[in-house]
């Protein structure tokens, strides 16, 4: 069984992952991943907490379709299909409220 180590901080693609998007964890890797996840929630910013939760779920997505359904990406891949997706889930945020961008002064780091 994977443990969420090493799905998220230890196999190859997210190590690739983490150095693509230059991520650099302030916690602990010999910590459990939660309280990893906990301490960069607390050092770290928004925008680059984005970046933390999108990676993660890029990995997670990566991690089922291989296993799933035996399909297998790139990093280049992976990332293009993440930022796809964040590019989309970004567009239905602002057209909430009327139109208004509910994410105000969007974020200068991007997935």
């Amino acid at each position: 069984m994977e443990s969420q180590e090493h799905i998220f901080r230890r196999c190859a693609v997210a190590r690739d992952l983490w150095a693509e998007l230059r991520w650099h964890w302030s916690s602990r890797a010999d910590s459990p991943f939660i309280e990893q996840v906990n301490g960069e929630f607390r050092w770290k910013k928004q925008e680059d907490i984005e970046v933390l939760m999108w990676g993660c779920w890029a990995l997670w997505n990566e991690r089922n379709l291989r296993v799933w359904e035996g399909k297998m990406y790139s990093l280049q891949q992976i990332i293009s299909r993440a930022r796809t997706t964040v590019d989309g889930w970004k567009q239905v945020q602002t057209r909430g409220a009327g139109g208004r961008n509910r994410l105000a002064g969007g974020t200068s780091r991007t997935f």
